[in-house]
């Protein structure tokens, strides 16, 4: 996304790779790409299909997926550590959890049985 908007302004950045990070596709960051197409991105959206969610409850959910990929691709850009799912399933359950102390407990429990 960043590397896209860079290239569209005639900034270089070092080795010239517009890539995505978060792939092994050799294709060039954009934003649908990072957030739609991008293999990383499917396997984290498959997860939140597989939630049941209430509906009040689905922007926090679809946000929170969205900035917890956007912070494992900056995390691999400007740290260099590698993009891992397990690590943004994590973060994203943590987040999760935090937000759903807003709701009733029945989303807590609907969400996220026991067993």
């Amino acid at each position: 996304m960043a590397e896209a908007c860079a290239r569209r302004r005639n900034y270089k950045i070092d080795g010239d790779n517009y890539n995505c990070v978060l792939c092994n596709l050799n294709l060039e960051e954009t934003t649908y790409h990072l957030f739609y197409e991008c293999p990383f991105s499917s396997r984290c959206w498959n997860f939140v299909a597989k939630m049941k969610c209430q509906h009040q409850f689905f922007m926090e959910i679809f946000i929170i997926s969205a900035w917890e990929i956007w912070k494992q691709r900056n995390a691999q850009t400007f740290r260099g550590t590698q993009g891992s799912f397990r690590y943004w399933k994590i973060c994203f359950v943590d987040t999760v959890k935090i937000h759903l102390h807003r709701f009733s407990p029945f989303l807590l429990v609907t969400m996220y049985p026991s067993g």
